[in-house]
């Protein structure tokens, strides 16, 4: 009786805190899409790369808005936010039929602060998860042979518009492909479209010519070229910064790369085991090893883009905690028992175990996870990992509304 009252006595604190924090989110989607002159912005800069200098790398999507003129950058975000209302009406739908808590979906990573509550800083995040869910969707649907061509015409599309898709998208591919192919290798051969269009667009990542052309074709709507710099520094300069950012930087005497694999660590547990601990329902207990084994290797897949590409924790976490989910609810429970090997199965297994013997989940973590842990974002300090909570994004919007600093 004890333990039915405290789940009741939880489950409303954590309606009413969602209500408000969701009103939190509101304000600060609002301040974002009509508050900032996002032409000053340069979270948005690259999304006028474009073919003006001749072919490079994510010029696809500028391609298509400059025509467009200042226009593109409220019509990219547009579509950004539709595509991130989207992800929500599908991951809400299904949590509502399977009774599972949807406060757990106001996680940093999902459907809370990173991305929604900066939302220029996602760019074409969003729109990249979708495209990877829907084709994901597709191949419960359509025939084997329709479903991959359809999706490498989808793949290579997004790919010219934003090449890290192919870290997430492909390992899951490659999975559904298995349950038709059964070797892996052969599986592999079918995206062999998507590698190639990949591997062209890290050869013509462009050079001082076409970034002054870009520049020179832009200059009417960007105040700043920002990111769009980038295209002119040498591959093996930028490797190097981001390799000094994401494992050797210290700031105020944390070394950021403790702070970040704290921050991942909990990312995991928590997809891995928020479902489980609050699902009233045994009909829909998630498997908490198929979870892990999806968590696992979109990491593994990703680490190359984040050693060579990127410095954004938040952007990694993401990625990983909406293609794992969207994954495990689009799938059924045959296809996702079959996904993996039964080697790979039976070790995530005996993880499981041996995390429950040493931090056996409970409701009262993971509502101190999605409160007081975040993630470290690119620099991998404790400030940006505690801003980034649902207690850090009320903290920074509640200063900002009585004017004691500027919103960041």
């Amino acid at each position: 009786m004890k333990n039915i009252k405290d789940i009741i006595k939880i489950n409303n604190l954590l309606k009413v805190w969602s209500i408000f924090f969701t009103s939190i989110l509101c304000y600060r989607i609002y301040y974002n899409l009509f508050c900032i002159d996002l032409s000053c912005d340069l979270s948005v800069t690259d999304f006028f790369i474009n073919y003006e200098g001749g072919f490079v790398r994510r010029g696809l999507l500028g391609e298509i808005l400059l025509p467009f003129g200042s226009y593109g950058i409220p019509i990219v975000l547009g579509v950004s936010f539709c595509f991130y209302l989207g992800l929500s009406y599908f991951f809400l739908s299904v949590f509502k039929n399977r009774k599972y808590n949807c406060s757990l979906l106001l996680y940093c990573c999902l459907l809370g602060s990173i991305g929604i509550y900066d939302l220029t800083a996602m760019r074409r995040d969003y729109m990249i998860i979708g495209i990877c869910l829907i084709i994901v969707y597709l191949f419960t649907k359509l025939k084997f042979s329709y479903w991959i061509i359809v999706s490498n015409i989808l793949s290579i599309i997004t790919i010219l518009c934003y090449e890290p898709y192919v870290f997430f998208s492909l390992p899951i591919f490659v999975l559904l492909t298995r349950l038709h192919k059964k070797k892996i290798v052969i599986s592999f051969l079918y995206w062999l479209p998507i590698c190639f269009t990949f591997i062209v667009c890290c050869f013509c990542k462009g050079d001082s010519y076409i970034c002054n052309k870009i520049i020179k074709s832009t200059s009417s709507i960007l105040q700043n070229p920002g990111f769009i710099n980038f295209i002119q520094l040498n591959s093996i300069d930028v490797m190097k910064f981001h390799i000094n950012i994401n494992f050797f930087s210290v700031y105020k005497g944390i070394p950021g790369i403790i702070v970040s694999t704290l921050s991942l660590s909990c990312c995991m547990y928590y997809i891995v085991n928020s479902l489980t601990v609050f699902s009233s329902n045994d009909e829909y207990k998630p498997n908490r090893t198929i979870l892990l084994q999806l968590f696992l290797v979109l990491l593994v897949c990703q680490l190359p883009m984040f050693i060579c590409l990127s410095t954004d924790y938040g952007r990694l976490c993401t990625y990983i905690s909406f293609v794992t989910w969207g994954t495990y609810f689009i799938l059924n429970k045959e296809q996702l028992t079959s996904l993996f090997p039964n080697c790979t199965s039976n070790l995530s297994e005996k993880f499981i175990k041996l995390q429950d013997s040493y931090i056996k989940p409970t409701r009262y973590k993971m509502i101190f996870i999605t409160f007081f842990v975040g993630v470290a974002l690119w620099s991998g300090s404790v400030s940006m990992m505690f801003g980034t909570t649902q207690v850090g994004c009320t903290y920074r919007t509640l200063r900002f509304i009585f004017g004691l600093c500027d919103i960041m």
